[in-house]
């Protein structure tokens, strides 16, 4: 029975995936480039690297988790989910330490922008650790001017810029080599959420809504879509609506704890 469900297992997340998306993203068919290297042996292993980045792309933090996890139960060789567990759990636990650890005994023998990545790991423990601080972006620098077709390197690029029209300019060029280029496109969903958010800071609510809006509508399955839609609404005012959202967050995903907080919280405002 075990070896039945492993196999069916195996079927079900290589099916999920577009094999030429997913070497692409853990660099796996790309011999052209120092990209970071993410990707093993083990096929299993990779395809939950994949699931594990695009969730924590999305937000989805605690799915992302539990991916990463589990590509080292296929592969405890990688050096790369236990850089991105480290930034999940709890700040200064034993687990947190111990992942780091792992991280910087795995990469010895890996290339420069591998060592870079993990390198974040010894920044300063504050809010956006390790990969969004001001300290992370001379890393992400470095790391685009060795690999600047690195698209993962791109997107926390980005986010770790300090100016908002540098953040808005840099997600935007990301996505429009995405889709020029047919390349990684389920990133793209993750990138209108990004700018989603960095639009409405700009006071442009208007793009701001329809970004949210393509963003259910190109991850319908995912439950940060409707979370940050719930958000949305939230800073509008507008209370039913935003209840609305958080509860189909919480209906794609009942341990959404940030949802389930938010619900809490407008029920309890709607009937006082």
């Amino acid at each position: 029975m075990k070896k039945i469900l492993t196999f069916s297992f195996a079927i079900f997340f290589t099916s999920c995936v577009n094999n030429s998306e997913a070497k692409f993203w853990l660099n796996g068919d790309l011999s052209d480039g120092d990209y970071i290297q993410w990707s093993g042996d083990n096929t299993l292993a990779n395809e939950m690297i994949f699931f594990g980045i695009n969730h924590n792309y999305n937000f989805e933090r605690a799915k992302a988790l539990t991916f990463f996890e589990t590509a080292l139960k296929y592969d405890p060789s990688l050096f790369g989910p236990h850089v991105m567990i480290a930034s999940l759990v709890f700040p200064d636990s034993e687990k947190q330490k111990y992942h780091v650890k792992k991280a910087k005994e795995l990469v010895v023998d890996n290339n420069e922008t591998s060592k870079l990545f993990v390198s974040l790991l010894d920044l300063e423990k504050k809010p956006g650790w390790p990969f969004y601080t001001d300290e992370a972006n001379k890393i992400w620098s470095k790391m685009r001017d060795i690999e600047p077709k690195g698209k993962l390197i791109h997107f926390y690029y980005a986010f770790s810029l300090t100016e908002l029209e540098e953040q808005i300019s840099a997600f935007e060029e990301l996505k429009d080599e995405l889709i020029e280029n047919n390349l990684q496109l389920s990133m793209v969903p993750a990138i209108n959420n990004v700018l989603a958010y960095l639009y409405y800071d700009n006071g442009k609510k208007d793009k701001s809504k329809l970004l949210f809006d393509d963003y259910i509508k190109n991850y319908t399955e995912g439950y940060n879509p409707y979370d940050s839609m719930g958000e949305y609404f939230m800073k509008e005012g507008d209370l039913e609506e935003s209840l609305k959202y958080y509860q189909k967050a919480v209906q794609n995903f009942p341990y959404g704890n940030g949802a389930i907080q938010s619900v809490r919280e407008i029920r309890e405002k709607l009937n006082n």
